[in-house]
C-alpha cells in the first residue's frame, strides 16, 4: 500500500512539473489538471479508507479490553461470592454452636438459681438480639 502511495505522490510531483510546460487553457494544460484532480481524488480516498481503518481497528481494540476488564469483573464476583458463601455457612456455624454453648449456659444458670440473673441475661440478650 505505501508503494501505491509514493507511485500516485511520484506521478503527481511528475504531473505538477509538466503543467508549466504547457500554455494555460490549453487541451494539454487541461488535460495534465484533470489528471492531477483525479490522481488527487485518489490519494484522498486511499488516505480516508487509511483513517477509517485505523479507527475501526482502535474501536475493536478498545471493545476486546472493555470484554477482557468484565470477564475479569465477572471472575472476580464469582470468587468472592463463593467465597462470603463460604463465609456465610461458617459463620451460621459459629453462631450455632455459640447459642447452643449459650442454652447450656443458661440452662446451667437455671438449675443453680432458680432463677436467670439479670446481668448474665443481659450478656447473652446482648449476644442474640431479637430478629
Amino acid at each position: 500500500m505505501d508503494d501505491e502511495r509514493e507511485l500516485i505522490d511520484a506521478e503527481i510531483r511528475k504531473l505538477s512539473g509538466e503543467l508549466s510546460k504547457w500554455q494555460i487553457g490549453s487541451k494539454e494544460h487541461m488535460a495534465v489538471i484533470e489528471a492531477l484532480k483525479e490522481l488527487h481524488a485518489i490519494r484522498m480516498n486511499d488516505i480516508r479508507a487509511e483513517n477509517e481503518r485505523i479507527e475501526k481497528n482502535m474501536t475493536m481494540d478498545l471493545r476486546k479490553e472493555e470484554l477482557e476488564f468484565k470477564v475479569f469483573e465477572c471472575e472476580q464476583k464469582a470468587k468472592s461470592s463463593r467465597h462470603s458463601d463460604w463465609l456465610g455457612v461458617l459463620k451460621a456455624v459459629v453462631c450455632g454452636a455459640i447459642s447452643i454453648f449459650g442454652v447450656f449456659c443458661l440452662d446451667e444458670i437455671k438449675e443453680e438459681q432458680g432463677f436467670i440473673d439479670k446481668d448474665k441475661f443481659s450478656v447473652i440478650r446482648t449476644l442474640f438480639p431479637k430478629g
